[in-house]
């Protein structure tokens, strides 16, 4: 499930805990960051960077994120 950044760091903050910030680069890594959230019950942060936009644009790293998180 996608959901705001600002209340997954404001819960964390308030309850002394990490969220895991991951680099994804390709579908693989994405579905691997999102399960394995998904798994532990875990919020994490599915980063994607300017060093990747050769291999895929913004858009579709955003729809691939938003599909993958979806069917959790």
């Amino acid at each position: 499930m996608l959901v705001n950044l600002k209340c997954i760091l404001d819960e964390a903050y308030k309850d002394y805990y990490a969220v895991g910030s991951f680099n994804g680069y390709n579908f693989e890594t994405f579905k691997g960051i999102v399960e394995a959230g998904a798994e532990t019950k875990t919020p994490v942060i599915l980063a994607f960077g300017a060093k990747y936009l050769p291999n895929m644009s913004v858009e579709t790293a955003a729809a691939m994120a938003k599909s993958l998180s979806e069917e959790v």
